[in-house]
């Protein structure tokens, strides 16, 4: 397995991956927005946008035969500096790994390379969301040493 700096040729599969990614959360909490029907080329391009700006990055995981399998953006934000002290966070968007790739350290690969690409940039730490009803998620993170600093929560009106 190769994990590399996406390309211009990448984003159509990276955005197939994000609409499976939207696809799997939906199925695990219909309180999740779902995909527009042009989401997937929509998202696609904004990854194609962003590969020229120093402050996102995308990853892709690739097989030996050339097969992309898994992705992983991030992002650098800035404290809002006029309101807290200033620091450089990293924000890791989305990951996706194969349904039938999982398990096999993947997502680990994916996740401390771009934690590479933070440190470079020095980045001390970074975040991300997990839904709340996606255990597997959960219990990815957690051997990734995540740990929860605040709640996201919903009330309907």
């Amino acid at each position: 397995m190769i994990i590399r700096p996406a390309k211009i040729e990448d984003c159509a599969m990276i955005g197939a991956f994000w609409h499976e990614l939207v696809g799997y959360h939906q199925r695990l909490d219909k309180r999740l927005p779902s995909a527009t029907p042009d989401g997937a080329v929509r998202y696609a391009q904004r990854i194609r946008d962003q590969l020229s700006d120093s402050y996102y990055h995308t990853l892709v995981a690739i097989e030996d035969n050339g097969t992309l399998i898994g992705y992983v953006t991030g992002m650098i934000i800035e404290t809002m500096p006029d309101l807290f002290e200033h620091e450089r966070c990293g924000l890791l968007a989305d990951i996706y790994v194969l349904s039938t790739k999982r398990g096999q350290g993947i997502g680990k690969a994916l996740v401390e390379t771009m934690c590479d690409w933070f440190r470079l940039r020095e980045v001390r730490y970074y975040e991300y969301h997990v839904a709340a009803q996606n255990e597997a998620g959960m219990t990815f993170w957690r051997s990734m040493q995540g740990k929860p600093v605040m709640a996201r929560m919903r009330s309907h009106l």
